[in-house]
This record gives structure tokens, sequence and C-alpha cells, in this order.
């Protein structure tokens, strides 16, 4: 039942006017690129992961990385490593990804919620400071998309009680709090590389530390786990390489009839390209290996994306924000830009624009599901990329109004776009809140 509901979703989806998603902008990958992951996919060449680390550590500081097929899995060797376990307490943002929340329980620890920060929409350091206990191992505080939250004052609280603290980086990428790269103030920082991230390598993580005792202990555990199997490996280039060649049209319908063949396939049980098994609260019955290196194709395509890309990207990202901010400043909407965009000790490289009005409640959502692909928005609730209840995952919604109320109403709006499709997307805006002025409060 569950996938007929899916089918006819994404079937009424597909029959419907261009949507906007938020797959971010890649390498175009040819044949040539193709030829040369499939060789790498063999050789297992750890070389190219090398360099991918050496380059990604330079452009955030002075550290070390390492590399993972996902950033749940380098989150879940930094604890290992750390000996955080059963009858620890580790501080994470009530608005999360399943996933961090499962490698904490995977590692036997507990997660304790903070609310959400509303100046930032990432950890706020006065809900943490209420939830440090004598168990408390480590503290994560999230950067939300690309946004520093108060990151030395969380730093300070850290200090002062003597608690790792990891920077969730996943949704971030060399944004600058108080001119210092993100990912500088922890012990340690943890980076995301999948298709909705700053960096777009279909998939992949890594964690960041400048304490190089860190860094050895990582290195060493790294030598243990194994690669993702040469199956899985394909069909992640496959699906890569598909979304690349089409979302440059920023018309996410195409995305969502990928979305629904894969579906299908996988009820005759082909391969995922996903690693989606870690969305629930075990690994036991994971169908790869948990956790796992990044496979070197990943590596290389990475470092194609930081070589070439990467600037024009986060230019790209920084001019549609500003375009954007414009045209609704002159809107009705003008009092759903966040001020956390004017502050002047903070240099944001977005991943996506977020609306919402700190004041007064307004279903932004009714306005916007002809526009962007809502089932995309982050955070619509606490924890996000699950079938699963917050209360399944140990979070009461009750005790995280701010939370609950961002989710209510927060929009998200896409960057990674091209001129004629920002203009698509501008005219279109403006048409639906001249239609929906009695929506808006």
């Amino acid at each position: 039942m569950k996938f007929l509901n899916k089918l006819t979703r994404i079937l009424a989806s597909i029959l419907e006017k261009k949507k906007f998603g938020f797959i971010s902008f890649s390498g175009i990958l040819t044949h040539k690129d193709n030829i040369n992951a499939s060789e790498l996919m063999i050789s297992n060449d750890q070389k190219v992961v090398k360099e991918f680390e050496d380059k990604f550590a330079n452009m955030i500081g002075s550290g070390y990385v390492k590399t993972y097929s996902a950033g749940r899995m380098g989150f879940y060797e930094l604890m290992k490593v750390l000996n955080v376990g059963k009858g620890d307490e580790v501080i994470v943002n009530s608005g999360n990804c399943s996933v961090m929340i499962n490698a904490i329980y995977d590692k036997g620890a507990k997660p304790i919620f903070s609310d959400v920060d509303l100046d930032t929409f990432g950890s706020c350091p006065y809900e943490i400071e209420k939830k440090i206990s004598v168990k408390t191992k480590m503290i994560v505080a999230q950067h939300s998309f690309g946004i520093p939250c108060k990151i030395d004052l969380i730093r300070k609280i850290s200090s002062k009680n003597n608690i790792f603290l990891l920077e969730d980086c996943a949704l971030s990428f060399q944004s600058k709090f108080k001119n210092i790269i993100i990912g500088n103030f922890g012990d340690a920082a943890l980076f995301s590389f999948d298709h909705t991230k700053p960096l777009n390598g279909f998939s992949g993580g890594a964690i960041y530390t400048t304490k190089k005792e860190i860094f050895k202990k990582l290195e060493l555990a790294h030598d243990k786990i194994n690669l993702l199997s040469q199956t899985k490996q394909r069909e992640m280039l496959k699906r890569h390489t598909l979304e690349q060649r089409f979302v440059k049209t920023g018309n996410y319908k195409l995305i969502m009839l990928f979305n629904l063949i894969q579906s299908i396939k996988s009820k005759f049980g082909f391969e995922s390209p996903y690693l989606d098994e870690n969305s629930g609260l075990n690994n036991q019955n994971c169908s790869y290996a948990y956790p796992s290196k990044m496979p070197s194709f990943i590596a290389k395509n990475l470092c194609f994306l930081l070589d070439r890309r990467w600037e024009k990207l986060k230019n790209l990202r920084k001019k549609n924000m500003k375009i954007l901010i414009k045209e609704l400043a002159d809107s009705r909407l003008s009092n759903y830009i966040p001020q956390i965009y004017f502050e002047e000790n903070i240099d944001i490289v977005p991943l996506r624009l977020i609306l919402y009005n700190r004041e007064k409640e307004s279903n932004l959502k009714k306005i916007f599901s002809s526009l962007i692909n809502l089932d995309e928005i982050w955070f619509q609730t606490p924890i996000i990329s699950t079938n699963l209840s917050s209360h399944d995952f140990g979070l009461n919604e009750k005790e995280f109004p701010k939370s609950v109320k961002l989710g209510n109403q927060i929009i998200n709006l896409p960057l990674d776009i091209n001129e004629n499709n920002l203009n698509e997307l501008i005219l279109r805006l403006k048409k639906l809140v001249k239609k929906n002025n009695h929506l808006i409060n």
C-alpha cells in the first residue's frame, strides 16, 4: 500500500507543471569520464583518494582529512576512536538527519536533542548548555544551509566543560564566522558529499581535524574497514551521471521519474545506487559495508569539482542568493527573509535560500507547492529522511517548540540554477505571491 501511494504521488507530480528541486551541480560526466571511473572501481587507486583528502583539507585550513562512503560513517568512526559508547550522551541539534541519530544509537550511546536556533537554523548555544550532564561525551554543532551557527559561544561551552566539539558541516562548505572558515572551531568537523550537499560527489563524507593524534587514530581504524562492492559503485555512477545530465534543466520532474523507475527496479531485487539503509535505529541488516571507504571514482570526481567548478559554483550560489533576496525584498515576502543574511560578522556560502517569518505564521507551503518540490525541503520535521517518527528516535516534539514551529513554516529555495531557470523561478514566484496575497501575513 505504501508503494502504491508513493507511485500515485510521483505520477501526479510528474503531470504537474515544472518544479524546482535541490540536487547540486557537479561535473557533467562524459563517456570518457565513465570509462575512467570504471577503471578506478577495479584498481581501487588510493592515491586518488589521498589526493582529494589533501586538497579538501587545504581548502578548510591546516588540518587533516579522512574520507568515507558517507558522512554518517565518518561520524561513526570518530565516535569509535573516541570511545563513545554505552552510557555516553551526544548532544545534537533537533533539526537533524536520521542517519546521524542512527550512528549514535549504533555506537550504543544516547542522542540528547537541543532545540534549534531560530536566528541561524542551526545549533543553539543556550539550548545546548541546558542539556549538558556528567554523561555528555560530545557536542555536535550544526551549521545549516551554509549559515554558520553561533559557534564561538558553543566553543566556549565545550571548552568550559571539557567536552569534545564536532562541527557538523554537512550542509555548509567554506562559509566563514568572524573571518574563520567553519570547521576550524571544533576538535573535528564532519562533511558530506551526497547529491544535495555543497560538493556533489553523489555520495561520500569526511572528517577534518587539526589534531594529529585524532587523525592518526582515524587512519588506523580506516585500514580495517571495507570498500563498497563494485556492483554498488556502478549503480552509484550510473545514477550520478543521469542526474547531472538532466539536473541542469532545473526540471525536477525528471528526477522524480528516475526515482520511480528505481523504486520499481528495487522491488525486483536490483541494487540501489543509494546508501539509504541507515535511516532507522540500527544497521544490523545493512546490505553494504558500514562503515566503508570512499570509492576512488568519487574522490576523482570531487577533485575535478574542486579544481574546475567550485569557485564558479560558489559564486553562482552567492549571486543567485543576492538576486532572490533583492526580488523578495520588494514583495510581500520581505518579512520572510531572515536577518542572518545581513549580518556583518559572517560570510555565507549558501546552499539554499531560507524563507521564514519568526514573527507571524503563514501557510507558505500552500503557495510554493506548485513551484518547489516540498518533499525536499529541510527541516519540516525535527528528524528527516526516515519513515519513523521523531518519537521513535527518542525526541518528544512538545519539548522542542522552536524546531516544530520552524518546520511548519520553513521554505527552501534552490540556488543551483542557471540564469534562465532563475528568471523563470522569479517570474513564477511573483505570480504566486500576487495570486495568494491573502495567505501572506
